[in-house]
C-alpha cells in the first residue's frame, strides 16, 4: 500500500499556491517597467508578458481540475468502501479504501481509521491496530480511533489498554458516545463484572443509534447468564442486519 498523508497534500497544494503568487508577482513587475521606463522592443516585451499570462492562467486551471479531480474521485471511493462494509465485505473495503490512500490525501485519518476498523471486522486486530496509530497520528484528538483501537485492545485481551483508550474518548457526537458504551460494556464483560456491562449495553442501546454487534455482544452477555432464550432473540437481531459474527454465533448454537 502506498502511503499518502496530509503534509504531503499540503506540501504540494502550498508549492501551486507560492507558483502561482510568484508568476503574479513576476506580471506585475513587468507591467511596473513596460508604463515606468523605455522599453526597446515593445512588440516583443508585450509578447512575452502575453505567454507568461497564459501560463499562469493554464497552471491554475489544470491545478483546480487536478484537485477537483482527485476530490471526486477519493469521495467515490469512500462510498464504495462504506458501501462494501456495510455489505460485510471488509476485505473489499480495505482495498478500496487503500486505492483512496494512493490519491492526494483529503481526510486521510478518516481512511486509515476505516481500514483499522475493517481489519477489525476480519479479527485481524493487530493490523487494525497499525491504521489505527495511524490515524491518531494525524489525529491526536480524534474520538473514533481512539474508541476503535480500545475495541481491538480488549479483543485482544489487552484489556488495560483497551480500558484506558476508552476512557480517553471525549465526545458530544452521539454515535461516538453509543460505541463508546458498546466497547465499556464488552470490557466488563470480559472483567466478568456481568452489571456493570449490562449498565452500559443498556445505555448503548438507549442511544436508539444503529450500532454494529451491539446485539452480537449483548447476546453474548445474555449467554453468560444462562438466558439463552433472550440471547437468540438479539441474535436474530444482528443475523438480519447481516453480521457475519451474530450468523456463525447463531448457527453454533443450533
Amino acid at each position: 500500500m502506498k502511503e499518502r498523508n496530509m503534509k504531503e497534500w499540503l506540501f504540494k497544494k502550498c508549492f501551486h499556491i507560492a507558483l502561482y503568487f510568484l508568476i503574479l508577482v513576476t506580471w506585475i513587475i513587468l507591467m511596473i517597467h513596460f508604463f515606468h521606463y523605455e522599453v526597446p522592443n515593445t512588440i516583443a516585451y508585450i509578447y512575452w508578458v502575453c505567454v507568461g499570462i497564459y501560463i499562469g492562467i493554464y497552471l491554475g486551471v489544470k491545478s483546480v481540475q487536478y484537485f477537483n479531480l482527485n476530490k471526486r474521485d477519493f469521495n467515490y471511493y469512500i462510498k464504495v468502501g462504506l458501501a462494501k462494509s456495510k455489505i460485510g465485505d471488509s476485505q473489499g473495503a480495505i482495498d478500496i479504501y487503500e486505492k483512496a490512500l494512493e490519491l492526494n490525501a483529503f481526510q486521510v485519518y478518516a481512511i486509515f481509521n476505516n481500514i483499522g476498523y475493517a481489519y477489525l471486522r476480519l479479527r485481524q486486530y493487530e493490523k487494525s491496530l497499525s491504521s489505527f496509530t495511524k490515524a491518531l497520528d494525524l489525529q491526536r484528538d480524534n474520538g473514533y480511533p481512539l474508541n476503535n483501537m480500545g475495541f481491538a485492545y480488549i479483543m485482544l485481551g489487552q484489556l488495560d489498554k483497551g480500558k484506558e483508550c476508552l476512557d480517553k474518548v471525549i465526545t458530544k457526537d452521539n454515535i461516538l458516545k453509543a460505541y463508546s458504551f458498546r466497547n465499556f460494556g464488552i470490557y466488563y464483560m470480559k472483567m466478568d463484572q456481568i452489571q456493570l456491562a449490562e449498565d452500559y449495553f443498556k445505555k448503548a442501546f438507549a442511544m436508539n443509534l444503529p450500532v454494529d454487534l451491539l446485539e452480537y455482544f449483548y447476546a453474548q452477555l445474555l449467554l453468560v447468564k444462562s438466558e439463552k432464550k433472550e440471547a437468540l432473540e438479539y441474535l436474530s437481531k444482528s443475523v438480519q442486519k447481516g453480521e457475519t459474527e451474530g450468523i456463525e454465533l447463531m448457527n453454533s448454537l443450533k
